[in-house]
């Protein structure tokens, strides 16, 4: 048996089943790639490499290295998505087999995926009947272990019971065998083992009227009579995408408040909750469920500008605006103080509408901060402040820690001549999707000149080295994230990159005068 046969043979993976034969879910960035070979072949080996591909076998990068007597290839994936392996053998003539990792069968594909299920849940009580109703956005779903369940709500450490429900419902009914208030939960896996949740409680009050509060949240007011849970879109629960809530397509009520202030920078938010127990009915449902929160946005500021613009203004203009701030999600709300931006509210000569801005601070990092704004006119008149439960016109998050980022030493590429694969680390909580420059210098004085950019932080790229090079340059790599924090990291020493090793391939006996 050759190397390049034995090599896939002797490469296992210790992962666990979850999809189809060749592909693996992960729920966990780091792991290990054991390797077993035949002890009579490690004496022809010198070294094993690891080859990975993000791009399912477009581009290849060696992740790796590992002498034949060591036990494994250890790996960290650098985010959720797909990494297909491939090993090489080098045997102790430095000749590499396969010689293009290109060509060269696919040893192992697997799905790393850290994100649990999002699952949302509504029920609602009609007499002695119960209907719930859910929604599960998952990429790798894994229906089999979807549960439904009930308990007495006041039964904290009681065991659940089963609700039955026909297979690829999104919704079933049925009698508890308890009085009082009911606990309902919802839990699904996916393939990589991640297990999502949600739990509603269906309150009985003295008027016998039912509502749905969300887990942990104090009950809500005496309410009319419900009507029954609104009708479910036809079908499965949604599986197969992470697209958000999509109840509020079917379900919306128009009823909540939306104010005359459109923040400019940000969509509108969701009109307003679910229409469980009634027309109109202000439950406590999730704020997941309720709509989708605005986009959060990210600065690397500490104080920002709010942008408005409001209609229905009448002769007496603007008198004051009114910013209310929330670090919960819009559970608590408290004012904040908003100084007027440098230039004066604007009218619009199209629309009639009058422009302007606010400055609001930004205490802290890694907080997200919610506002809501409110413009009264002259004559004082203007919308009420948020209350519990209403969402943030507008998310946003300071980030002012750039990039940790630093430079590997350059390493030939094995299957392409005069390519060299330049090594990173860097990270960082909130990096841009392509963060990556990639540069070079022949000299501390000369310009520096573009390799690559707007590359994915996969940690590698093979550079195809232009001819007439230096052999040796400075290099330097720029990270970027979303904030707009930058970090450039640049070697402190010329870093060789003619790495071709000279072979002679004939001798032979000259003329001698």
């Amino acid at each position: 048996m050759g190397l390049g046969s034995f090599t896939l043979a002797c490469l296992l993976f210790a992962v666990s089943a979850g999809g189809a034969p060749d592909e693996w879910h992960m729920s966990q960035t780091q792991f290990k790639i054991p390797i077993k070979i035949k002890p009579d072949l490690q004496a022809d080996i010198h070294k094993l490499r690891l080859f990975c591909s993000r791009d399912e076998g477009k581009t290849w990068n060696l992740v790796g290295t590992a002498d034949p007597n060591q036990d494994g290839f250890l790996f960290t994936a650098n985010g959720d998505g797909k990494y297909w392996f491939s090993v090489a053998v080098v045997n102790k003539a430095g000749v590499q087999e396969p010689t293009d990792v290109y060509t060269a069968p696919v040893g192992q594909k697997i799905i790393v995926d850290t994100v649990k299920p999002d699952v949302h849940v509504i029920a609602d009580r009609q007499g002695e009947q119960i209907t719930v109703a859910w929604e599960i956005n998952e990429l790798y779903p894994k229906p089999e272990s979807l549960k439904v369940e009930y308990r007495a709500a006041d039964a904290v450490d009681g065991p659940w019971s089963p609700v039955q429900f026909a297979s690829g419902a999104n919704r079933a009914s049925f009698k508890p065998d308890c009085a009082g208030n009911v606990a309902v939960r919802v839990q699904m896996e996916d393939q990589a083992g991640n297990q999502g949740s949600a739990q509603a409680t269906v309150v009985v009050a003295n008027t016998q009227a039912t509502q749905v509060v969300q887990a942990g949240s104090p009950p809500p007011p005496a309410a009319p009579p419900s009507s029954p849970v609104p009708s479910a879109p036809a079908g499965p629960a949604s599986l197969s995408g992470n697209t958000g809530p999509n109840w509020s397509a079917a379900q919306a009520a128009p009823t909540a408040r939306q104010g005359d202030v459109t923040p400019t920078s940000v969509q509108q938010p969701y009109p307003g909750p679910l229409p469980v127990g009634g027309p109109g009915s202000t439950s406590g449902l999730p704020l997941a469920i309720r709509g989708r929160l605005p986009d959060l946005q990210l600065v690397n500021k500490a104080q920002v500008r709010l942008d408005y613009e409001v209609a229905k203004l009448g002769p007496s203009g603007v008198g004051s605006v009114e910013v209310y701030v929330t670090t919960d999600e819009g559970q608590t709300w408290e004012a904040v103080r908003a100084d007027a931006a440098p230039e004066p509210p604007v009218t619009d000569p199209q629309t009639g509408n009058v422009k302007g801005g606010v400055l609001v601070p930004l205490a802290k990092d890694e907080v997200i901060y919610g506002f809501w704004m409110i413009v009264k006119s002259g004559a004082g008149l203007g919308k009420a402040p948020p209350k519990s439960g209403d969402q943030p016109q507008i998310r946003i998050e300071r980030d002012t820690v750039a990039p940790v980022a630093s430079l590997r030493q350059p390493v030939a590429d094995p299957s392409h001549r005069d390519t060299v694969i330049l090594g990173w680390e860097a990270s960082d909580k909130n990096l841009a999707v392509n963060p990556i420059t990639l540069e070079w210098a022949a000299s501390k004085d000369a310009p520096w000149q573009l390799i690559a950019e707007k590359l994915p932080n996969s940690g590698h790229y093979a550079w195809s080295v232009p001819p007439k090079m230096p052999p040796q340059v400075l290099l330097r790599i720029t990270v970027r994230d979303l904030a707009g924090n930058t970090t450039v990291w640049t070697t402190d020493h010329p870093e060789t990159i003619d790495l071709n090793v000279p072979e002679v391939t004939k001798i032979g006996l000259g003329s001698v005068r």
